[in-house]
């Protein structure tokens, strides 16, 4: 009986600058032969970026997984390729599809509260408050005479 193998993409969405963890399922597959263990497959993935990776197979009774990690540097649409092979036969199978690689707001840094500055102001002498041009707090004094 001739090896059938199935499979798909799974990975579908990834954001900027965020790596995928190893374990991240980027692609499944079925086989005929429930009998073949993962380490009967092997697995490449091309992100789609110009990076390619060995991914890892899991899996058993003829489901498996393929997993493996990532950073997308920048946003866009590229077209991923798992290819998938028996390694007893040689027979492969690519699954192929799109990953939606989002701007990263934050870029994996919390961002707080930034206070608009005025640009040239110098911001390394603190800034005293509720003071008026004459140095001392407003309503406390007599207007100097004219």
């Amino acid at each position: 009986m001739p090896t059938i193998l199935t499979g798909q993409m799974d990975l579908s969405s990834a954001n900027e600058g965020v790596a995928l963890a190893s374990n991240t399922d980027v692609a499944s597959f079925t086989v005929n032969n429930s009998t073949d263990t993962a380490s009967a497959f092997t697995a490449t993935i091309d992100w789609g970026d110009g990076t390619t990776t060995t991914g890892t197979v899991v899996g058993s009774n003829g489901s498996f997984t393929v997993d493996g990690g990532h950073t997308y540097a920048d946003e866009g649409f590229p077209q991923a390729t798992v290819t998938i092979t028996r390694t007893a036969d040689n027979t492969q199978i690519a699954a192929i599809g799109n990953v939606a690689v989002a701007v990263s707001v934050h870029q994996g840094k919390p961002r707080g509260h930034v206070p608009w500055r005025r640009p040239g102001r110098n911001t390394s002498r603190p800034r005293i408050r509720n003071h008026c041009r004459y140095g001392v707090r407003h309503g406390l004094h007599k207007k100097p005479p004219r």
